[in-house]
This record gives structure tokens, C-alpha cells and sequence, in this order.
């Protein structure tokens, strides 16, 4: 972990970074190889920074204030998407990616657009390893991240290492694979429903105000095009947190 400011470039293409690996042990090894190369791909591409995801623009140009000084936490920043929507609306990023790839592609693309002061701070590691303070940040926001959390510590880690971070009255933003994902009967992946996941954010102290489910045909390099349902979601957290774990809804 580490807090810089104009130096980061240079830090990120530094052989330490690229050498972190063992910080991710609980993932093998070949999956951040994997991640890596798409992320590699993705900044070759003719749009190396495709579209904020829908629900972070919303939260940018709709919730989020300026005036709580606090940062985001950007989980999966792959190349900066969310990232570069966050910093030119003027708010501070926390970078969280398990890859030094997509952690190195976010700063030198943010660096291009003169954002690269927003990068407050950038994390090579799992969210399963991530361990923030209570309240820091004012809102975590991520694209699919979570579904690829394991279904034996989903409830764990969405508690301990996400919704804990975020500050009363601040945001999660998140997308989740439904049930009939073409990816759906992978153990590994967390599958949600839109009922389901809406308990579970109630049950945890947080409002899910907007939550949006869509099935469209996707669009992968190795795949061709997948069937992608998606339940995404925007919830606050309340004022008062007295009662912030809840019941388990995924037994």
C-alpha cells in the first residue's frame, strides 16, 4: 500500500510493483496473469478507458458531495474507468486492483488527463486481503469485483472489508452476477438475485435505492458473447449503525 502524489508513475512501472504477487497468495498465481492480460488488452485497445460504469456516473453527477472531503474506494479499477470519472467531478480515489497492471494502466491513463493528483492512495491485493478503517471512505464502488468474491466468505468480507468502510450516509455502488449469467454455475463466482441481494444490504444498516437488473448478450475476448444478467446496485449506508450486521440470506 501506498500514498503518493506526482511520483506514482514512476513508482507503479518500478520492478517492485510488478514483483507483488505473493501479496494476492490466496488467489493462484495464473489468475493474475490472467486478469493482467486482459487488462493489458483492454489498454492496447483503440479505448484504452471505456465509460464509468452506469450506476458510479449516477452516483457522481447525482449523490455524491464534493464538500465530505473523505476518498472512494475504486475496487477492480482495471484501466480507470471509474476512477477518471471520480477524479474529474473533483473527488479524491483510492485504487484497489489484484493486479499491478491495472493499477499502473489507471494512473498513467489519469496522468494523460492531468488527474493523477486525485490518486490518493493505490492497493495491489484482494479485497478477501483488504483492510480498511471503519469509515473511511464515503463511498466503495466497483463494477463486477464482487461476484468474484468466493461464496464461502461473500458475507465476511462484504461486511468486514467493504460495507464497514463506508462512512454513515455514504455509498456503495456495485454490480453482481444474477442467475442466469452464462457464468452462473461456476462455484467459485457469487450469485445473487435481485431480492436477495436487497435483503442483504437491509439487513446491514443500508438503504439499496436504486437497484437495476438487466440480461444482454456481453462481449469477451476468449468467450465470445456471454448471456450477462446483472443485478447493480447503489446503497446508502445510514446515519446510525447500531445494528449493522444482519441475518444470513445466503444459506
Amino acid at each position: 500500500m501506498h500514498t503518493t502524489k506526482s511520483s506514482l508513475v514512476d513508482q507503479l512501472v518500478s520492478s517492485s510493483l510488478a514483483l507483488q504477487f505473493e501479496e494476492v497468495e490466496r488467489f493462484p498465481i495464473w489468475s493474475v496473469v490472467k486478469w493482467s492480460r486482459f487488462i493489458d488488452r483492454m489498454q492496447r485497445s483503440s479505448r484504452p478507458v471505456p465509460p464509468p460504469f452506469q450506476l458510479v456516473q449516477t452516483l457522481v453527477d447525482t449523490y455524491l458531495p464534493l464538500s465530505d472531503g473523505r476518498p472512494v474506494l475504486d475496487i477492480g479499477c482495471e484501466t480507470g474507468k471509474n476512477a477518471r470519472a471520480l477524479a474529474k467531478a473533483g473527488h479524491q480515489v483510492v485504487c484497489l486492483d489484484i493486479a499491478p497492471k491495472a493499477v499502473e494502466c489507471t494512473v498513467k491513463n489519469l496522468t494523460k488527463d492531468r488527474l493523477q493528483d486525485r490518486i490518493v492512495e493505490w492497493v495491489v491485493s484482494p479485497i478477501e486481503k483488504f483492510a480498511p478503517s471503519e469509515g473511511q471512505y464515503k463511498a466503495v464502488v466497483g463494477t463486477y469485483a464482487f461476484s468474484f468474491i468466493h461464496p464461502d466468505l461473500f458475507e465476511e468480507v462484504m461486511e468486514t472489508n467493504i460495507l464497514s468502510a463506508i462512512a454513515p450516509g455514504g455509498y456503495f455502488v456495485g454490480g453482481f452476477f444474477g442467475t442466469k449469467h452464462s457464468w452462473a454455475s461456476d462455484p467459485d463466482l457469487t450469485i445473487v438475485t435481485k431480492e436477495k441481494i436487497s435483503k442483504f444490504f437491509q439487513e446491514r444498516g443500508f438503504i439499496p435505492f436504486l437497484v437495476k437488473e438487466e440480461t444482454k448478450l456481453g462481449e469477451t475476448t476468449s468467450q465470445g458473447k456471454p448471456v450477462f444478467h446483472t443485478i447493480s446496485v447503489i446503497a446508502q449506508a445510514k446515519i446510525s449503525k447500531d445494528a449493522f450486521f444482519g441475518q444470513s440470506v445466503w444459506c
